[in-house]
């Protein structure tokens, strides 16, 4: 039993230690895409069914390219923000598969 209970430390040791080394190599733009579309996501559902907040998150995370970053020109516009923007909405919906 002792040397189950050391595997399973040293596995989970071993996945926190990846999950350190993939969260510090995210860029922070986009964990900012990602926090602003976990906040979104949390605050519409508050509000709205989950059909209709998950459409506003995506459609805004891909205006919010298209417009503010693109036609304005205030910021760089990227796809991976976009999908950095909408993963809390993938993350929900397996979340309430499961």
């Amino acid at each position: 039993m002792d040397l189950l209970k050391k595997k399973m430390k040293n596995y989970i040791l071993n996945l926190f230690t990846k999950a350190l080394y993939i969260s510090s190599t995210i860029k922070k733009d986009k964990l900012a895409h990602f926090f602003a579309g976990s906040i979104s996501l949390f605050l519409l559902l508050l509000f709205f069914n989950t059909i209709v907040s998950i459409s506003v998150v995506v459609i805004g995370a891909i205006l919010k390219e298209i417009v503010w970053d693109d036609f304005l020109g205030k910021g760089n516009p990227e796809i991976l923000d976009i999908v950095y923007g909408i993963l809390p909405c993938f993350f929900y919906i397996i979340n309430t598969l499961i």
